[in-house]
């Protein structure tokens, strides 16, 4: 008898391994569509990644991106920082094909943060469906191209809801709100970029797109109101495009311009006496013809007022 249970065990022992290297080989081959995982405030992901509960007071980084073409969902949950030091409650150091979704995240220096730290921009990315309040920058791409950045809340930050820094360009920045931010959204040194179907309100400056390097950029069917000082001001910037845009309600202008080139302004909602600039080649217009151009004044539209005065 223990002659024969010594035979049957090696045969027992090879089916059950001949079992696992089949298993192992489809799971080689199979990629699970939703991959939960638990992950910890600093931690590093290499592949798709579901957030399972929320990191509270974390002390640096929430979460780093550390590999090209994944998805990072939170589902909902809260990426919290400690409200101390420069750091990011999802970082994106210059990888491509990010997905960065459904996230909430406060308290940090940037709520998102895509950039690009050699020359590499992180880029073709999405930010998605995220919540960032209560930080310094609320979503910042830096030295970036091609990402979508839609449907955020990007709300009740200090500095800027929505950033776009640093030749970032061809970026599509679509059906955000940003409210209650110093800046809603703020292009600086950027071209090319796409604006579209934001909610913009209750902000210092609605929109403020700054420096030489900025032009190109289109804002298009933005609703722009309610902020204190300005809706749009264009500052050292041209070829910039504005559409159909309404800005109404601005404490002190609607659209204010210094010191651009040959920005254009299409029917624009605004009240008047709330639009002025200081530079050069700038037609504001609609599309239903008004009476002759003031003197000394060209391609001023009947429902606008220009003036001198540098605004803020």
């Amino acid at each position: 008898m223990r002659k024969r249970f010594f035979l049957v065990l090696p045969i027992i022992l090879l089916i059950v391994g001949i079992g696992l290297v089949v298993a192992g080989s489809n799971l080689a081959f199979e990629k699970p569509k939703d991959f939960e995982t638990t992950v910890l405030c600093g931690n590093t992901i290499y592949s798709d990644t579901i957030l399972t509960e929320d990191l509270l007071n974390c002390p640096s980084n929430g979460i780093n991106i550390g590999a090209d073409n994944i998805v990072f969902d939170c589902r909902g949950y809260t990426i919290d920082g400690d409200d101390s030091g420069v750091d990011y409650g999802v970082y994106n150091p210059g990888f491509d094909n990010v997905v960065v979704k459904n996230c909430v995240v406060k308290d940090f220096d940037t709520g998102i943060f895509y950039y690009n730290p050699d020359y590499n921009g992180a880029d073709n990315g999405l930010i998605y469906n995220n919540t960032a309040y209560s930080n310094q920058y609320g979503i910042t791409v830096y030295w970036s191209a091609n990402n979508r950045v839609t449907n955020n809340n990007a709300s009740n930050n200090v500095n800027n809801g929505i950033f776009l820094n640093w030749f970032s360009g061809s970026n599509i920045v679509m059906n955000n709100t940003a409210l209650s931010n110093d800046v809603g959204i703020m292009i600086q040194d950027s071209s090319e970029n796409n604006l579209t179907n934001n909610i913009i309100k209750s902000n210092n400056r609605g929109v403020y797109i700054y420096s030489g390097y900025s032009s190109n950029n289109r804002l298009i069917n933005n609703i722009i109101s309610s902020n204190t000082l300005t809706g749009v001001r264009i500052d050292f910037s041209g070829n910039n495009l504005l559409i159909g845009n309404n800005m109404t309600n601005n404490g002190q202008w609607d659209f204010t311009s210094g010191g651009g080139s040959t920005n254009e302004v299409i029917n624009l909602t605004t009240r008047q006496n709330l639009v002025s600039f200081t530079g050069y080649d700038i037609s504001l217009r609609v599309i239903t013809t008004g009476p002759p151009d003031p003197t000394d004044y060209s391609n001023i539209s009947k429902y606008l007022i220009a003036t001198n005065y540098y605004g803020n």
